[in-house]
């Protein structure tokens, strides 16, 4: 019987864009081509700094995830959003046996690439946002490897409501918020 590792045992690794070149070719799904909104591109940058964290911890992404996330969205909405996401990862790397891939978010090349399973969380979170329940089952079915997708998906659904009043408090204010990101970046979470 295989030995299940759980999540702190498990040591993540990033792909480099030296070891991961498949992903600078234009047959890979691009962030653009994925049709996400800006703050569901926020959601995936601040995602790769939370994998990253755990690729490699001596990085401490994850205060760049949080500063990011902040200077973006302000501090009330800014480190709610970040906490949501790092829930989604946290909750998933519980429910995952394997490793979950992702792009390096420092190579300006192939960050502005999806790696496999960034697409299907993207897509995910989509469906979520557009109560698309088939699409939602597939990309958890996908992401959890089979095994109970229900904390994850709770995680994912906080995530969405999160989102939802971002886009709603935007509304009401009739204020764009300033966005500088740019996906101008691969790895293993």
């Amino acid at each position: 019987a295989k030995r299940r590792t759980g999540p702190h045992q498990r040591q993540e690794k990033a792909l480099t864009h030296q070891q991961n070149r498949k992903s600078c070719q234009p047959a890979r799904e691009t962030v653009t081509g994925a049709g996400l909104s800006q703050d569901e591109v926020l959601v995936l940058q601040v995602l790769r700094l939370f994998c990253m964290t755990y690729a490699n911890p001596g990085s401490h992404a994850w205060e760049e995830a949080f500063s990011m996330s902040v200077r973006e969205l302000g501090p009330q909405h800014g480190l709610r959003t970040a906490q949501e996401v790092m829930n989604c990862i946290r909750a998933l790397r519980c429910t995952r046996k394997t490793s979950f891939d992702f792009i390096d978010p420092t190579c300006p090349c192939c960050r502005k690439m999806l790696a496999h399973h960034e697409s299907h969380f993207m897509r995910l979170l989509k469906a979520e946002r557009a109560n698309d329940g088939l699409t939602r089952q597939m990309s958890a079915v996908v992401l959890c490897e089979g095994e109970n997708p229900s904390i994850f998906l709770e995680s994912v659904t906080q995530l969405a409501k999160q989102l939802d009043i971002l886009t709603d408090s935007k509304s009401k204010t009739n204020k764009p918020v300033k966005r500088s990101l740019k996906f101008t970046g691969s790895g293993t979470a």
